[in-house]
C-alpha cells in the first residue's frame, strides 16, 4: 500500500507538472544514456522517495521569513564556514586576492545577521562586499589575480579567461544579489538606528553594483555559449541577473535572468533531474536547486504569473535529490557525471559533495510548506555528514 501512494503521488506530481511546466519552458531535452563512473563498486541502494503531501498550492512567502523558521544553529553554522577575515576576504581570497568569485557565501553572514538582528554580523557581510569593490576594473570587470602556483591550470587563451572572469562574476553577483534583497525585505535592517551606517556603506557601492551588472549584460552570450552544459551555472547566471536587477529596479537585467532561468528549466528532465555533461549529478542537482530557491523567494510581482510553473520544477527537483539518500544518510554519487570519487577537480582539489546544500535545501521545502515529509532524512543527512 505504501508503495502504491508513492507511486500514485508521483504520477500526479508529473501530471501536474505537464500543465504548468512547459508554459513557461519551450523544450526539454530528451533523457540521455547516464554513464555508470563507478563500474566497479556495487551499485547502492538509494532510500525510496518519501510519500509527500501534494502541494497544490504554490507556497508565496519571503526568504527573510523562510530564514526565521530554521533552526538558529545551522544558520550560525552556515555563516561560519565563510568567516571573512579583517580585510573583507572570503575563502580563497584569504590567502592573497584571486576574484571576487571567491566572496561567494557573504550573504549567509547577512542573513545570519538579520535574523539574529546583529548589526555587527552584518558589518562583516557588507565588509566581504566592500572588499570585492576594492578590486573593480575601470570597464567593470574584478580583478583577476591569479597565483604563481595555480597558474599552469588556468588556460591562457583571452577569450577563455574572458568567459572565466565574467562566470565569476556570475557566481558573486547571485550571492550579491540574495544578501541586499534580504536587506531590503529586513524592517529592522531600513529602519533602525543601529544599522543606519551599515546602510550608507551599502548605498555608496550602488554605482559600482551598476556598474558591473552593465558590463555583465554584456557578456551575456559569452556566458550563455559556455555554460551550455552546466546547468547549475546556468542557475548562477540567472540569479545574478534577476536577483541584483530586482533590487536595482534594472528590468534589462530581470529580463535577462528569466531567459537564464528559462534555459536552465529547459535542462530538467520528466524525472526532476537537471542535467549536468549529459547526465545527473546529485551533488550539482543541489547546487542548481540552492540558486533556484533564491530566485523563487526573491520573486517580484510583475513574475508573479510564473509563480506556479516555477514551484513544480523546484519541488519535482528536490523529489529527485531525495531518492539519491541511502539509508545511512550519505548522499550516493553513484552514476554522477561530475562528483564521485576521482571525479572532477577544482584548482587541483577534488570536488566533493554539497551536503550543506541537502540540508538546507529541505529545510527550506518544509519551512515554506509547512510539510515535514522530509524531515527523517534531513536528519539522517545531517547526523552522517556532521558526525
Amino acid at each position: 500500500k505504501g508503495f502504491a501512494n508513492i507511486v500514485l503521488v508521483v504520477v500526479i506530481v508529473i501530471l501536474l507538472g505537464a500543465v504548468g511546466y512547459f508554459v513557461f519552458v519551450k523544450k526539454s531535452e530528451q533523457i540521455p544514456q547516464q554513464p555508470n563512473n563507478q563500474m566497479q563498486q556495487s551499485m547502492p541502494t538509494p532510500t525510496p522517495a518519501p510519500s509527500l503531501t501534494l502541494v497544490t498550492q504554490a507556497p508565496k512567502i519571503s526568504e527573510l521569513d523562510v530564514l526565521s523558521k530554521l533552526d538558529i544553529s545551522l544558520l550560525e553554522r552556515l555563516a561560519r564556514g565563510v568567516t571573512p577575515d579583517t580585510n573583507g576576504a572570503v575563502g580563497r581570497n584569504k590567502k592573497e586576492y584571486f576574484h571576487v568569485r571567491f566572496q561567494l557565501g557573504l550573504s549567509s553572514i547577512v542573513a545570519y545577521g538579520l535574523i539574529k538582528r546583529d548589526p555587527a554580523i552584518v558589518d562583516r557581510g557588507v565588509m566581504a562586499m566592500e572588499y570585492a569593490f576594492r578590486y573593480q576594473n575601470a570597464d567593470g570587470t574584478f580583478h583577476f589575480i591569479i597565483p604563481e602556483d595555480l597558474k599552469s591550470q588556468i588556460p591562457s587563451d583571452p577569450q577563455v579567461v574572458e568567459t572565466t572572469q565574467a562566470s565569476g562574476v556570475a557566481f558573486f553577483y547571485s550571492d550579491l544579489g540574495r544578501a541586499l534583497l534580504l536587506m531590503r525585505e529586513s524592517q529592522w535592517f531600513e529602519t533602525s538606528k543601529d544599522t543606519t551606517n551599515l546602510r550608507s556603506r551599502v548605498e555608496k557601492l550602488r554605482s559600482g553594483i551598476v556598474y558591473s551588472l552593465t558590463k555583465l549584460a554584456e557578456q551575456a552570450p559569452l556566458l550563455e555559449k559556455a555554460d551550455s552544459r552546466d546547468t547549475n551555472r546556468l542557475f548562477f547566471d540567472a540569479a545574478a541577473y534577476y536577483l541584483v536587477g530586482s533590487w536595482l529596479s534594472d528590468q534589462k537585467a530581470v529580463e535577462l535572468g528569466l531567459d537564464f532561468l528559462n534555459k536552465a528549466l529547459a535542462k530538467q528532465r520528466a524525472d526532476g533531474v537537471f542535467i549536468e555533461k549529459g547526465g545527473y549529478d546529485s551533488s550539482y542537482q543541489l547546487v542548481s536547486l540552492g540558486r533556484f530557491f533564491f530566485i523563487y523567494l526573491h520573486l517580484q510581482p510583475q513574475e508573479e504569473h510564473l509563480r506556479v510553473q516555477l514551484w513544480e520544477a523546484l519541488s519535482k527537483g528536490l523529489a529527485w535529490e531525495s531518492t539519491r539518500v541511502l539509508p545511512t544518510g550519505e548522499i550516493s554519487t553513484e552514476g554522477n557525471t561530475r562528483v564521485y570519487p576521482s571525479g572532477e577537480q577544482f584548482l587541483g582539489k577534488e570536488k566533493g559533495l554539497d551536503s550543506k546544500g541537502a540540508i538546507v535545501g529541505f529545510r527550506y521545502y518544509e519551512a515554506m510548506t509547512g510539510d515535514t515529509s522530509y524531515n527523517q532524512l534531513v536528519d539522517k543527512i545531517s547526523e552522517y555528514y556532521n558526525k
